[in-house]
């Protein structure tokens, strides 16, 4: 997308009614941090809307910039708090560079997301175990929680994706080691099972995320097979009715942290 075309998206957003907006891509080299800041920038001027960035790993001059430049949280998944694991999936990359890239983040002031993802090929009840505790360390103010779902055009096509049950307990989970965190009822789960944003919702989780991509978009974001709201909309209203339908209130606030959320490095 151009920068108008984000910028025009996001206004459509908040004349839905939208109180916030989250920005996420793979890490693209064109959007860097300067013309990220013109973003978040003209979002900013133009709308009253609260901003949650994900797009990957930055400087901590970077991070600085983005936040000044007006976006409120920064969301960015460790995947798996196993190095051997990561290193796997990430041949060019460190889980100690991705860490400390959360820590740069809270350290410019951002209201931090992090999360893994449940049932990696490759993952043991250790490293479940260790996810969440790595997410107790971070005390993260957002926790991002999703199924591993396989992609037939990836080395790992042939891997079982992870379970619903899985999922479900990691949220769980999640909301007893950080009670106040803000954690969505993902679009993965929901893909897995048609029901599986209600039964996240039911399990601890308080966040739903309405895509709103223009439809033009949303094929070229396909990350997994059969992902929801691609070729179809849920809009708003849907949203809404099916929160209500299992006795949920939707809040009409930015939804931020009930505190800025510092990790060990920032105490």
């Amino acid at each position: 997308m151009k920068i108008h075309e984000i910028i025009d998206t996001a206004k459509a957003a908040e004349d839905l009614g939208y109180p916030s907006i989250v920005l996420q891509s793979g890490e693209d080299p064109y959007y860097n941090a300067d013309r990220l800041s013109e973003v978040m920038q003209q979002i900013k001027s133009s709308t009253n809307l609260a901003i949650t960035l994900s797009a990957g790993e930055y400087s901590y001059a970077d991070y600085q910039q983005l936040k000044t430049a007006g976006a409120d949280r920064y969301l960015l998944r460790f995947e798996t708090s196993d190095e051997t694991l990561y290193r796997k999936l990430h041949p060019d990359s460190h889980l100690q560079e991705r860490l400390l890239c959360l820590e740069h983040l809270d350290r410019a002031g951002f209201q931090v997301g992090t999360g893994f993802m449940v049932g990696l090929p490759g993952e043991t009840p250790q490293i479940f175990a260790n996810n969440l505790l790595l997410l107790k360390k971070y005390n993260a103010g957002m926790v991002g929680i999703g199924p591993f779902l396989s992609n037939q055009d990836t080395p790992m096509r042939a891997d079982h994706n992870g379970t619903v049950l899985g999922t479900l307990k990691a949220v769980a989970l999640t909301r007893i080691l950080i009670p106040n965190a803000n954690i969505p009822a993902t679009t993965a789960l929901g893909t897995l099972d048609k029901l599986g944003r209600e039964k996240a919702l039911q399990a601890g989780a308080n966040v739903i995320m309405p895509n709103v991509s223009p439809m033009k978009f949303r094929e070229l974001y396909k990350l997994y097979p059969n992902k929801m709201c691609v070729t179809s909309d849920q809009g708003r209203a849907t949203a809404i009715k099916m929160v209500e339908s299992i006795g949920r209130t939707v809040a009409l606030d930015p939804g931020h942290a009930p505190q800025n959320r510092r990790t060990e490095h920032g105490k």
